[in-house]
């Protein structure tokens, strides 16, 4: 019995060494899977910190593009406000000028006309003076004739 109750004792205490030497093994793959997870944890947070600092950069970057893009379309937009103004003050000159010009022409034309009008009537009256004039000489060297003619016959008588 002593022999039996020793190696049940025995038994028993392998048992139990072997069941402890299991649960130390257990702890211990534990224990790793716990400093692994631990460093995963790390490097997951890591990575949290790093992505969030890449996105702020990356919404700053962005934000910043998105400023000088507005900046640059705002100017964009003033210069073509400005040539638009411009190109309008100049064709408004352009026009005035235009106007100006023509006002000037159609002066002159009445001013030509006005000419024409007054050089034909000096043509017509000159026409007539020299029409009456000619009547006049040729009346005057009738007269002229008609007196030599006396003259001569009187000389003759």
């Amino acid at each position: 019995l002593e022999q039996e109750i020793a190696e049940v004792q025995s038994k028993h205490t392998t048992a139990a060494e072997a069941e402890t030497a299991e649960q130390d093994r257990h702890r211990e793959l534990a224990q790793e899977r716990l400093r692994q997870l631990a460093q995963e944890v790390v490097e997951a947070q890591q990575l949290h910190e790093t992505t969030a600092s890449a996105e702020a950069a990356a919404s700053a970057a962005v934000g910043e593009s998105q400023r000088k893009a507005d900046e640059r379309h705002l100017q964009l937009e003033q210069e073509i406000a400005e040539v638009q103004s411009k190109h309008t003050t100049a064709a408004e000159a352009e026009t005035a000028e235009q106007d100006r010009h023509r006002e000037l022409a159609q002066e002159r034309l009445r001013q030509l006309a006005q000419e024409v009008v007054e050089a034909q009537q000096l043509h017509e009256t000159t026409a007539s003076a020299e029409a009456a004039a000619s009547a006049a000489v040729g009346e005057s060297q009738r007269k002229a004739d008609e007196r030599h003619l006396q003259l001569e016959q009187e000389i003759a008588e």
